[in-house]
């Protein structure tokens, strides 16, 4: 299981850094990057399982 993720360089996510514990809440009000930090999240699961490729 992932304990800390770390995203530089993707979309609005410039260098941005995440502790993981059993469950994480992310807030926050509109176009702050929530729905990059899903896409990059569901990226990295696409990777793990050897299913990436970029449409």
């Amino acid at each position: 299981m992932l304990e800390s993720l770390h995203i530089r360089g993707y979309r609005s996510l410039r260098d941005f850094r995440l502790r993981l514990g059993g469950v994480t809440l992310v807030t926050g009000r509109n176009g702050v990057g929530k729905s990059n930090l899903y896409r990059a999240l569901s990226m990295i699961q696409r990777m793990a399982d050897g299913r990436f490729a970029e449409t």
